[in-house]
């Protein structure tokens, strides 16, 4: 049996975290793989288990695969921050986000 296994990160900056910006980042991958079977892999902040947001994820064949409650260091996105933290931003001083 063959397996294919296949890893991205795809990700966006908007200035609010509601479950509709949640919903638009699920639609833009959808429509970037419109074939494929998407699992995503989430915390469980409630904006991800929104009613309508569940209800598009289960009409366009994803899955939301949840982790477990404290099991942020299974999230592959807490690699990402930690790059950043260690190489962008150790020993720098910013005084605002501007």
């Amino acid at each position: 049996m063959s397996f294919r296994q296949a890893q991205s990160l795809y990700y966006r900056i908007r200035p609010r975290k509601r479950w509709r910006e949640f919903l638009g980042l699920l639609k833009a991958l959808r429509a970037r793989l419109p074939e494929a079977r998407l699992y995503v892999v989430l915390d469980n902040f409630s904006q991800h288990k929104h009613v309508k947001v569940r209800a598009w994820v289960t009409d366009n064949d994803m899955e939301l695969v949840f982790l477990p409650a404290y099991g942020s260091w299974l999230n592959w996105i807490e690699v990402e921050f930690a790059a950043l933290r260690y190489f962008a931003l150790n020993g720098t001083d910013h005084r605002s986000h501007d």
